[in-house]
């Protein structure tokens, strides 16, 4: 359908007709307005990670086709404040079942990337909504959170209860085999994170200063993406290929 508009815009365009170019971009904001009610609402009813998977692909891919239809700079951040205000909404929505699962994760990625900045209280309170404490947090929940934090001062005080949590299931991961696997992602991830100190990244993960600069000047990958926000229109498409999703 956004191809068709596409299509029927540029034709405006080539005809010189202005005014009906705008009135068609004014109809597909609309349009597109109606797509997010009825992608909300079906997810509210069922979130799961393949939906927050398809609800991210369509906020995104929605975005992109009202900058190339040209939608005036007020109309376009009117739309965004929508989709900001629906997704967080969602995400402080009382579930059920106490999960701070991937869809989370994924709306939480989402709604970052549309320039919300959470404070410190606001993810406090998307916890609390899930009954989740610090201690339910896995290693991929708080790379998460970390990267959501950035390095915000409004989000420090959250950004620290985080990496304690990190300092503790890297201690774990040494004596329990359970949490072997979450430690090796920690620590071959935390100190790629480029909005952490180095005093932040040693009493983390336990490793050395010297150990930590030579990670950090290194080119060596990390297991976590820390620059989600670099083509992450892209980085929807690759996951949704997936047959998981």
């Amino acid at each position: 359908t956004c191809s068709e508009f596409q299509n029927y815009l540029g034709h405006l365009s080539k005809q010189g007709l202005l005014a009906q170019q705008k009135a068609g971009t004014s109809t597909l904001a609309k349009y597109l307005v109606s797509v997010m009610d009825v992608a909300f609402f079906v997810y509210s009813g069922s979130p799961s990670v393949s939906h927050s998977m398809k609800l991210s692909q369509i906020i995104v891919g929605s975005i992109r086709e009202l900058e190339l239809a040209g939608l005036s700079h007020l109309e376009l951040s009117s739309y965004k404040d929508k989709i900001r205000r629906e997704l967080l909404a969602q995400l402080m929505a009382i579930r059920d079942e106490r999960s701070f699962g991937l869809h989370t994760l994924n709306l939480l990625d989402c709604l970052v990337h549309m320039g919300a900045h959470l404070t410190s209280e606001a993810l406090d309170g998307l916890l609390e909504k899930r009954q989740i404490g610090d201690g339910d947090l896995d290693a991929f929940a708080l790379l998460t959170l970390i990267r959501s934090c950035g390095s915000r001062s409004e989000a420090a005080v959250f950004r620290t209860r985080c990496l304690r949590r990190v300092e503790s299931l890297v201690k774990q991961g040494k004596t329990q085999p359970d949490y072997e696997t979450q430690r090796a992602i920690l620590l071959l991830s935390i100190p790629a994170s480029p909005d952490l100190t180095n005093k932040e990244v040693v009493r983390a993960t336990g490793l050395t200063a010297d150990e930590v600069k030579a990670m950090r000047s290194s080119r060596s990958a990390s297991l976590f993406a820390w620059d989600s926000d670099k083509h992450y229109h892209e980085r929807l498409l690759l996951k949704a290929s997936r047959m998981v999703y």
